[in-house]
């Protein structure tokens, strides 16, 4: 297995050099690092032929991706041939939010037969309960859908029943 990464900016990237030996890494956002001794390239995210291209002369067929990466408006995209292709079918992804995006972007790179590797399967999952400082508050749980415990009463959360005023 040849695993290849594409990073964004964070901690995320680092964590999972430390844990994979990467044949290839893209860099969306940073300069290489000099340390590293597997292929590396820096490219911008409308580059999308390069990146294939640089992934598959590394015989790469897995790939991590990880990062963050702010999404550019199409006018500050400089795209390549294949970057008008994946545009043009990533259209519909467009409205549906981020999340609709990157199922896109993964489906597209899996055509071009590289298998994704979830970076959960490489770092782990965080463990359970709370992973901010703060918790979120009751119109928190509200906004996110959660009906735990919920009061159709009084509309609050509670783990004891309602006390009626």
């Amino acid at each position: 297995m040849n695993i290849g990464c594409i990073f964004g900016d964070g901690d995320l990237p680092l964590k999972i050099i430390k844990q994979v030996n990467p044949k290839a890494i893209i860099w969306l956002n940073k300069e290489s690092l000099d340390s590293l001794s597997c292929q590396q390239i820096n490219l911008g995210l409308g580059r999308i032929g390069q990146a294939i291209d640089f992934l598959k002369q590394n015989n790469i067929t897995h790939l991590i991706i990880v990062g963050k990466i702010r999404r550019p408006s199409l006018s500050e995209l400089s795209l390549d041939k294949k970057g008008f292709v994946w545009l043009k079918k990533l259209g519909k992804y467009f409205l549906k939010g981020d999340d609709s995006l990157l199922r896109g972007v993964k489906s597209l790179l899996e055509e071009e037969g590289f298998q994704l590797i979830p970076s959960s399967s490489i770092i782990g999952f965080p463990n359970k309960g709370t992973l901010t400082k703060t918790p979120p508050n009751n119109i928190e749980h509200l906004n996110f859908g959660f009906k735990k415990n919920f009061c159709e009463e009084c509309f609050w959360y509670s783990n004891k029943n309602c006390i009626e005023s």
